[in-house]
């Protein structure tokens, strides 16, 4: 370890092997013990340490251990999304850790400052971390510091939605996990938010489920609520809406008695009525959609209210259907996918009166929109729209062309 102390306090301070080791040893002695591949003299140490400022009596007023259990205390509050504890330890350890010169205790500062970071959702900073540190992580001899910081790293990445490269950073971490014998619930958290992403649900139910028995046994609720919430969104996906309801309900349960975990109330009453959507039971969707938009105070409301107006349709009252658009395009400020969805509920609320005008926007607007933005999941629908408006009015060529695209797309 003195090697690696010496090595992390050089590159520090900036200096080069030339610099640090004239006149006291040769460059190639100073590589040697910077790889631990000697043992040097107690001498050259000392002397060593003196030019790099490494203050030799510094040791004993620091509790290396002590400092090691802040910074993991610190990750707990994080994962239990404790705001203001996350806060006061980050001030109370960047107080500490510039002092500390154990390579071991400031890598893994440093790796949790990643963590801290996406907590915060300040990825420029969270880069600024892994740019720095990711020379020097493998000169870690403990495997939790190195897991850490290939797990935290994917996370860096899927919030960028570089999903490839997020996939390879989270086998690398379940390498590392296996390595070194760690159960990480949170990890099995994030790996299901991966595979929901990438439409792998049934997958996604598995290790959100997996996640979930161990939050709960630690007490976890507001990550526990997150597993719930996952485990809905899967459920409907396989048409289990009673079970998809049931997740729901459990989230809105834990959320009313723990008003700290109401950050994600409007997502999931957005679900639940979207639940009942799919049930086609339109007047509950409607109660828990309007909670839902109100609850989000005109924040990500779009297809909240995009929902709200297919159920409108749904019960033929298109007044309130014509209203909501209303609110619908007032919500957004420039092009998005939400202009596209809200121009095909406007032509659909009009019962295709205008069916070339519909069949013009569809095949010159919406579609080729989707797909040069890569929007899969809702093209899936537009797809299945298309298909049935085409059937509807017996061109069946047309109809066939978009199931076959529907298809090929569900498949990839």
């Amino acid at each position: 370890m003195e090697g690696k102390k010496l090595y992390y306090r050089r590159l520090k301070l900036k200096l080069t092997q030339k610099e640090v080791s004239e006149g006291i040893c040769s460059v190639s002695y100073l590589s040697k013990i910077e790889n631990n591949t000697i043992v040097p003299s107690k001498d050259i140490v000392m002397a060593l340490k003196k030019r790099l400022k490494i203050n030799v009596d510094l040791g004993p007023t620091l509790d290396i251990g002590s400092i090691r259990q802040q910074i993991m205390s610190w990750l707990d509050y994080i994962n239990y999304r404790n705001e203001k504890q996350c806060l006061y330890e980050y001030n109370s350890l960047r107080g500490i850790i510039h002092k500390v010169d154990d390579l071991e205790i400031v890598l893994l500062y440093k790796v949790i400052s990643i963590r801290y970071h996406i907590f915060c959702k300040d990825f420029k900073k969270a880069k600024v971390v892994i740019d720095d540190i990711k020379h020097i992580i493998t000169l870690s001899n403990s495997v939790h510091t190195r897991y850490y910081f290939v797990f935290f790293e994917a996370m860096y990445e899927n919030q960028l939605k570089n999903l490839d490269k997020t996939h390879n950073l989270f086998k690398e971490a379940e390498k590392l996990m296996i390595e070194g014998n760690i159960d990480d619930p949170i990890f099995y958290y994030h790996l299901a938010v991966l595979n929901l992403d990438l439409g792998f649900r049934e997958k996604c139910m598995f290790l959100a489920k997996k996640a979930l028995g161990k939050l709960e046994k630690q007490a976890n609720y507001k990550r526990s609520t997150d597993c719930h919430i996952l485990l809905g969104i899967c459920s409907m996906y396989f048409k289990a809406y009673s079970m998809a309801r049931k997740h729901y309900y459990i989230a809105l349960r834990v959320m009313k008695n723990n008003p700290i975990y109401r950050e994600e109330l409007g997502c999931v009453l957005h679900n639940l009525g979207f639940c009942y959507f799919l049930e086609s039971n339109y007047d509950k969707a409607l109660h828990y959609l309007m909670k839902s938009y109100k609850e989000n105070k005109g924040n990500n409301i779009e297809f909240t209210i995009f929902v709200i107006i297919k159920a409108y349709i749904k019960k033929r009252d298109f007044n309130h259907a014509r209203k909501w658009l209303l609110k619908g395009y007032k919500s957004i400020s420039e092009t998005s996918v939400c202009t596209i969805l809200f121009k095909l509920l406007e032509h659909q609320i009009e019962n295709y009166i205008q069916k070339d005008e519909y069949e013009h926007f569809l095949e010159q607007s919406a579609i080729p929109y989707l797909e040069k933005n890569q929007c899969y999941k809702l093209l899936l629908d537009v797809y299945e729209e298309a298909a049935q408006y085409y059937t509807k009015h017996f061109k069946y060529k047309k109809a066939n062309e978009y199931y076959a695209k529907r298809f090929k797309l569900s498949e990839k």
